[in-house]
């Protein structure tokens, strides 16, 4: 699930302004894209009506963490796109913290790869077992290293700020590991 920004030049009563969402739903078996007057969360529940199980990838944007409150049956997983993006935010915003940041995208970038080997072996092969195996470890890497780093009393307030939201999103992140077939 997803939803951006689409001007639309209707006046609507009720509606200031000139910015709408176009929403995207994305199953196997279908696509349903709703254009929109809001970003609630209202869309989503009523966009995924009956709905009370399965995996919804999205981002990390409110409306969906509100629907899978109000839905335990529903789990999140959380986009590394959008983590390995606040990284690169964080070089290009503070330039002195650029390597330390850059660190983390090539750390990200192993686990796509770690990923990509995984699913490109056989399903219940040895070589699948393997792989799930280094992308745990590599997963447990990440970890470890976020929590040293958020331990360190150095550590700058704009990073500390990027590795504590991958730790309140970390369950999301980490759903591709143990469900192969949701992507990263």
């Amino acid at each position: 699930a997803d939803e951006t920004r689409w001007a639309v030049f209707v006046d609507v009563e009720g509606k200031v302004g000139h910015r709408w969402y176009l929403w995207v739903f994305h199953s196997r078996a279908v696509v349903h894209y709703v254009l929109d007057a809001s970003r609630s969360a209202a869309v989503v529940d009523a966009e995924l009506a009956g709905v009370d199980h399965g995996v919804i990838s999205c981002d990390r944007y409110v409306a969906y963490k509100k629907f899978a409150r109000l839905h335990p049956g529903v789990m999140l997983a959380f986009c590394w796109a959008h983590q390995r993006r606040d990284f690169l935010a964080l070089a290009n915003d503070y330039p002195e913290l650029s390597p330390w940041a850059l660190g983390w995208v090539e750390a990200i970038a192993e686990l796509y790869h770690l990923n990509g080997q995984r699913l490109q072996a056989p399903d219940g092969s040895a070589a699948r077992a393997t792989h799930h195996a280094d992308l745990q470890q590599a997963v447990q890497r990440i970890a470890d290293a976020r929590d040293g780093a958020l331990a360190d009393p150095l550590l700058a307030a704009p990073a500390a700020k990027v590795l504590r939201s991958m730790t309140v999103h970390w369950t999301g992140l980490t759903v591709f590991v143990e469900h192969p077939w949701v992507p990263m």
